[in-house]
């Protein structure tokens, strides 16, 4: 049985090489960037949770619905990710506190874990991404809505108190804010004109405080239209 800890997934120790070398037949030498074993791991378990997620093709599907035994495959790591992300003895702060904090970085204990996790554990992107991907019928969109909530919440304070980096293009936050923009855009969770703009591309021209102000957009749109899953019913027709 697969789980998901706390350090399960993090960068070797040992030094990585950077670049590749190769010299052509002519004498001339090509440089290319290495892929760091931790894409090369991120690839191998995403690719395992596909195959774990799929149908089976034996006498045992046969009589049972495939999409049914699909939908609780996803279930199960949905139930897994949310235990091992959301501490159990915090209680989520209410909106209005946000209201009042925002746009200044949240010190409330939920944030502060889920934004530790996500650092130590940047391969928890792509598994959000691929259970908002399977779940066609959004059942599960709502048991990550809180991550979801504390990684916007998290972007907002860290781009509004970057003050050393012109344009979202050289911020160390562009990478983790826009696998979080990618993740509500499969989640259908993001304002019809952001869903259609690739975040890379908005962000790399704005400055800091500018993405801090439309992440705050971003941020009401979700407490003002928060998923449900019968509602959801018909979100891969979007």
């Amino acid at each position: 049985r697969m789980g998901i800890t706390s350090g399960a997934f993090r960068a070797p120790l040992e030094p990585v090489p950077t670049t590749l070398t190769h010299t052509n037949v002519d004498g001339t030498v090509e440089v290319t960037a290495a892929r760091s074993p931790m894409c090369s791991n991120m690839d191998h378990v995403l690719s395992i949770m596909h195959a774990c997620t799929q149908n089976d093709h034996d006498r045992e599907t046969s009589s049972h619905d495939p999409d049914a035994k699909e939908e609780r495959r996803v279930a199960v790591l949905t139930n897994h990710l949310v235990i091992r992300v959301v501490p159990h003895a915090t209680v989520a702060p209410p909106s209005e506190a946000y209201e009042e904090l925002l746009p200044k970085q949240s010190s409330f204990e939920r944030d502060l874990h889920v934004k530790k996790m996500f650092q130590q554990n940047p391969i928890l992107y792509p598994i959000i991404a691929f259970i908002a991907r399977q779940d066609h019928a959004g059942t599960h969109i709502t048991r990550i809505a809180p991550i979801l909530n504390s990684l916007v919440i998290n972007a907002i304070g860290d781009w509004h108190a970057d003050v050393h980096h012109s344009s979202g293009s050289v911020s160390p936050h562009l990478e983790h804010t826009c696998h979080l923009m990618d993740i509500l855009v499969e989640a259908k969770w993001l304002p019809a004109p952001l869903g259609r703009i690739p975040a890379r591309d908005l962000f790399s021209v704005f400055a800091p405080k500018e993405i801090s102000c439309v992440l705050m957009f971003v941020w009401r749109h979700m407490q003002s239209s928060p998923p449900r899953a019968p509602q959801l019913e018909a979100k891969k027709d979007c």
